[in-house]
């Protein structure tokens, strides 16, 4: 998976859990209600696993299979999709107070691996550049 794409869909998750937590504690809505809300907001029309969530009787197994879809076609990295799957494993079995804690718990999980990701995208581009210039500078000295 691309760097940039990678930091790019963490950011969108991170926003997507807020957007989850911020729904549980003031809609008091279902979890599929939730998901409906959620899937008409434009910025979240990239996350492919979202819109495999269909109403159905056992949302943690929808929500499992959608993540592991999503890890099968490359859209998510197995490390990522494991932290989806911990947080769609326990949503909706506690009270609200239980579920805003899960919330918090996975945000900050994945603003971990986030940070990492832009460590990463940093390091890598600042190497590509200097790569560049090298390969530059070497063909420019064929040519002289």
């Amino acid at each position: 998976m691309a760097l940039v794409r990678r930091v790019r869909l963490l950011e969108t998750l991170v926003c997507l859990l807020e957007d989850i937590k911020t729904q549980i504690r003031f809609k008091n809505a279902g979890l599929f209600e939730i998901i409906e809300t959620l899937k008409q907001y434009g910025c979240y029309q990239h996350i492919k696993f979202l819109f495999g969530l269909e109403h159905s009787v056992d949302f943690q197994k929808t929500w499992a299979q959608c993540v592991e879809r999503s890890i099968q076609n490359g859209e998510i990295g197995k490390e990522d999709g494991e932290i989806l799957y911990s947080f769609g494993s326990q949503l909706g079995q506690s009270d609200v107070a239980g579920q805003l804690a899960h919330c918090d718990i996975h945000i900050e999980l994945l603003k971990k691996r986030l940070g990492d990701a832009k460590a990463k995208k940093d390091s890598h581009s600042k190497l590509y550049i200097s790569l560049g210039l090298l390969v530059g500078l070497g063909a420019g000295l064929l040519l002289i």
